[in-house]
This record gives structure tokens, C-alpha cells and sequence, in this order.
């Protein structure tokens, strides 16, 4: 008897910022990036191959904070064409119609006009999250897997908004929680450590977003050569599809 294999997409989400009102972030933002799983193994070869070309590493494990000082494993990128040249790359791989994104960014200072608490912050950023999510696997007519790296204190958030779509689905969009237990699958929380790809590509793209949504507000800065390239990729992504950027409240 054959049996037919089940498809999946899966989602991965990384954070910037905090939502904490005394973390100087002035934006709490999530990437989202979903991929179907079977593309997995090749773009970790694509990532891996790059890594090991640039920076010596058989793995590609990206650590913001560490990457943009230049520190370990990253200061090879201190010679500025290397430089240029592995983000060229880097950049040519995350621009692929097999990679969906999906960017959530709460602004501070109108949330807490709104009265909302840091955990408001981040639930309703991860609900709008899950709900892109169920949008596309239910038109691509597949499963889904969602993967998160978070600050442990934010899983719980994560779990709440997991939970109450599986006990009473949705309005918007249209799910049942039975129909959504069905759909979503399986919800994992990785640490620091962990290598899937995805999420790698959401830790690359986090402040990115957040820088969007300063200049879209008016604020003036001095962008350099690397953040413009990743800004020119997000704004791609956004004009290409609609659904891609939801700014809150």
C-alpha cells in the first residue's frame, strides 16, 4: 500500500529588539521566514558553502551582535571587499521565490499610548505571525511546523497564542481550533545553538526591519553599504507581496 508522504512548510521566527519599555529598542519586531522542508537540506548547503568560502566555518551560524563587530570566526569580514562579496552572496540566496517572509513590527511608543504591556507586545506580534502562517500553508494546501528562538521568558507568549488557536481557532483568518490542530503540527523552541537555517536567515534580516520602520517615519541615519543591500531586500520583499510587512498597533 503506498502512503502518500505529507508536505510541510515551516516557519521560523527570529526577534529584534525588546519589548520591554526599558530595553532603549524602540521597536519589538519577529522575521518570519518559511520554506518548505524538503528545500531545507539545499539551502543549508547553499549557506554552508558560503560560510565555509568567507569565514573558514563548515557551518553557517549566525550571531548578529557578534557578526556586525566583526569578532571570531567573523573578523575575516574586516577586509571590506571580502566583506562586500560574502554579503553579495549571502543576499543572492535569501532572494529566492522558494523563501517567504513575513515581518512583524510593533512601535513602542504607540503601544504603550495603547497601554500595552510588554507581554501584550509580544503576543499580539506573534499571533499576527501564526496567522500569516495559516494563510499560506492553507493555500499552498500543505501542513505546517513552527520553530522559534527566543528569550526563554518569551516562549511562554509564544505558547498562549499557540494554545488559543488550537482551543478556539480564529475569525481572521477563518480556522477552527480542531481544523488548526490539524494544519499546525508541531511547535519547537530552540536556544542559541541550534543551526537550522531559517532561522539563521531571520536573525540576519531583524534590525533590517526595525531600521525600515524608523525611516519610514522620517528618522535620518547613515546607512552603511551592508545594511543597504539587506534594506534593498526587504523593500523587494514587501513590494512583491503585500501581506509580507504588518506594522502594529
Amino acid at each position: 500500500m503506498n502512503i502518500k508522504k505529507k508536505k510541510y512548510k515551516l516557519l521560523s521566527i527570529d526577534e529584534s529588539g525588546k519589548a520591554s519599555y526599558n530595553h532603549q529598542s524602540k521597536e519589538f519586531a519577529l522575521v518570519g521566514v518559511v520554506i518548505d522542508e524538503d528545500y531545507k537540506t539545499r539551502l543549508t548547503n547553499k549557506l554552508a558553502k558560503v560560510s565555509k568560502k568567507y569565514l573558514g566555518a563548515d557551518e553557517f551560524a549566525i550571531h548578529y551582535s557578534e557578526l556586525i563587530r566583526k569578532r571570531g570566526v567573523y573578523s575575516a569580514l574586516r577586509d571590506n571587499n571580502k566583506e562586500i562579496q560574502f554579503w553579495i552572496e549571502i543576499l543572492n540566496i535569501l532572494n529566492n521565490p522558494k523563501i517567504i517572509y513575513r515581518f512583524i513590527v510593533i512601535d513602542k511608543e504607540k503601544a504603550k499610548e495603547r497601554s500595552w504591556i510588554s507581554k501584550t507586545i509580544v503576543e499580539r506580534a506573534y499571533a499576527e505571525m501564526v496567522k500569516g502562517f495559516i494563510k499560506i500553508v492553507k493555500k499552498e494546501k500543505m501542513l505546517g511546523k513552527i520553530c522559534t528562538e527566543s528569550d526563554p521568558s518569551q516562549d511562554a507568549c509564544l505558547i498562549r497564542v499557540h494554545n488559543s488557536f488550537q482551543s478556539v481557532g480564529s475569525k481572521q483568518p477563518s480556522i477552527t481550533g480542531g481544523k488548526y490542530r490539524k494544519l499546525i503540527t508541531s511547535l519547537s523552541l530552540v536556544n542559541k545553538n541550534n543551526l537550522d537555517p531559517e532561522i539563521q536567515i531571520a536573525d540576519l534580516l531583524g534590525y533590517t526591519v526595525r531600521l525600515k520602520h524608523r525611516l519610514d517615519k522620517g528618522a535620518k541615519t547613515e546607512l552603511t553599504a551592508t545594511e543597504s543591500k539587506k534594506l534593498r531586500l526587504v523593500e523587494r520583499v514587501i513590494q512583491a507581496d503585500k501581506d509580507s510587512y504588518i506594522t502594529l498597533p
